[in-house]
């Protein structure tokens, strides 16, 4: 985390759900060790990977409270949309974010509904590219917090076309090792990323040559439109 910051980062992230979810009090202790080393002027999230059920998600951000918790990420059942609007009638103050498991616009205009604050498809996952601008938009129209995610070297592409209290999510642990394999990739430089290509539209290729001096492609075979 100190990493992060000292590369110029200004929120970061990372995954509580302890002993099965059981052992709230180690997850505290970690939040509480990250937030004193960032200092606070930085943001600091966490991930709960749907580890909870209501009442168990309640009394954690009951616990967390005190460290101001930029976002709770996922605490319940990505689809326990019922459980999202009872968390927010049992008081739970910190913002609560959904929607890397969804896949189409029209379930984070249930999420917002039941009272998500802050909506996170993942560009890798949606069966629809431009249903990403229609969240966007939707948030924008709703008044709360958009973000993306999925591998780098896709989601600042799109992040060109956000705002700047817009972000997009660097999961570097599975953006490195692929992004390796990928031509065009954007600048990384102080916390932001730059995307510098004259190609238009959606510029990602994966570098085949190299897959091939490294083994990891057997063959390859190109297929040309047919003229219309």
């Amino acid at each position: 985390m100190i990493r992060y910051v000292e590369e110029g980062y200004t929120t970061v992230k990372f995954k509580v759900g302890s002993g099965e979810g059981k052992d709230m009090e180690r997850d505290l202790r970690r939040i509480e060790k990250v937030c004193r080393a960032v200092g606070k002027d930085v943001g600091v999230a966490v991930d709960c990977n749907q580890r909870w059920d209501v009442e168990e998600a309640c009394h954690f951000a009951k616990l967390c409270e005190p460290f101001d918790l930029a976002w709770l990420e996922e605490p319940i059942h990505s689809h326990d949309m019922n459980g999202i609007r009872r968390l927010k009638e049992m008081g739970v103050t910190i913002p609560i974010a959904f929607g890397e498991s969804m896949r189409i616009y029209y379930e984070y205009e249930i999420y917002i509904e039941k009272g998500v604050d802050h909506v996170q498809p993942s560009l890798g996952r949606m069966t629809r590219m431009d249903d990403i601008l229609r969240i966007r938009d939707l948030a924008r129209e709703k008044g709360i917090k958009f973000t993306s995610g999925g591998r780098i070297y896709l989601n600042a592409i799109f992040g060109c076309l956000y705002s700047e209290d817009e972000w997009i999510e660097y999961h570097e642990p599975i953006s490195k090792p692929v992004g390796a394999y990928t031509l065009f990739q954007p600048e990384e430089r102080k916390g932001r990323f730059y995307c510098q290509t004259d190609i238009s539209g959606n510029p990602q290729r994966m570098d085949t040559e190299k897959l091939e001096r490294d083994g990891l492609m057997e063959s390859r075979q190109i297929y040309y439109p047919k003229e219309w």
